[in-house]
């Protein structure tokens, strides 16, 4: 991470509407919402001082957006580096632009959400797309970088469509990649150039009427949330993890703060204290089990007394 730079990356959900309806991610009933191209600009007026990179995504398709290409020149305009996750359904209707544009470093393609919605359905056709997306980006944009991800891994195996996909993507890049995965180890494995297949087991979303984790004791624990990442939902309200949907942990609101006063709140400093000290203060976090992901961490850190590393302010 760079020295100026106080966050890795931040989510900006410029919608939380999808034209999938996929199992793993919590349907949005109520509060529905699309960011408007202006207000995404002045979002980026503000935070492109402090991270690396913008990524398109907290729940929603970002594709499916209105205004998407509005939404990709604004991006443009701030020269914001941006990472897109997308299902890949709609990836045809907008390639062109995605390859030409400065501002997208990255394009993330969520295999799994087709085996999900269309279990029974041949995958030929939207695989296809996909990877005539990938030729495309790899004649007139070598460095632009792909990931194929299968997110859906249990006891380091996967369905028989995502076995599919591997199979269909190695043989497309002529390339025999070992297909054994041990998610906990190695979740990358390169392609081609920049491009890559990106392995992880699928996580269940935080929600309020989730029992509280306590493994391994007590309400021990650790998160990045706050420190590398924040993130910003639809409506503008700022949220330290990208799992927060409901923007339960509202640090404040874009729409009526800036950014600078949101990052330096008391209530953002007291949870990356706790974090730092291997405890978990918020009623969210404490029903996450994706923290559980960094015990070993939080159990060093409450053995330890915890760590007070200096923020990059």
């Amino acid at each position: 991470m760079s020295q100026n730079k106080q966050y890795q990356r931040i989510y900006i959900e410029i919608s939380n509407l999808c034209n999938l309806k996929c199992s793993f991610c919590p349907e949005v009933v109520d509060n529905k919402k699309t960011m408007s191209p202006d207000f995404f600009a002045n979002i980026l007026e503000q935070v492109l001082p402090y991270t690396e990179e913008i990524t398109l995504h907290i729940l929603g398709e970002p594709l499916n957006h209105p205004n998407f290409l509005e939404i990709l020149k604004r991006g443009e305009e701030k020269k914001a580096s941006i990472n897109l996750t997308t299902n890949g359904t709609l990836i045809k209707k907008y390639g062109a632009e995605l390859i030409a544009s400065p501002a997208i470093r990255q394009i993330n393609f969520s295999l799994q959400s087709f085996t999900d919605n269309f279990p029974q359905s041949d995958c030929a056709n939207y695989l296809n797309n996909i990877l005539q997306f990938s030729n495309d980006a790899e004649k007139n944009r070598p460095k632009l970088f792909i990931n194929y991800r299968l997110w859906d891994i249990t006891q380091n195996s996967w369905s028989e469509t995502e076995n599919i996909f591997f199979k269909e993507i190695c043989r497309h890049y002529q390339n025999n990649i070992n297909p054994r995965v041990e998610v906990g180890m190695i979740k990358s494995k390169k392609i081609n150039g920049s491009h890559y297949f990106h392995f992880d087991s699928r996580f269940i979303w935080p929600l309020k009427t989730h029992p509280k984790e306590t493994a391994p004791f007590d309400l021990t624990g650790f998160c990045y949330g706050g420190q590398k990442q924040l993130a910003i939902c639809a409506n503008g309200t700022v949220v330290p993890c990208c799992l927060d949907k409901d923007g339960q942990i509202n640090l404040g609101n874009l729409g009526e703060q800036n950014f600078s006063s949101i990052r330096e709140s008391k209530k953002l400093k007291l949870i990356i204290d706790h974090f730092n000290r291997g405890e978990v203060i918020e009623e969210l976090c404490q029903r996450c089990n994706y923290r559980n992901r960094f015990n070993k961490k939080a159990l060093k850190l409450k053995k330890t007394g915890g760590t007070s590393a200096p923020r990059v302010l």
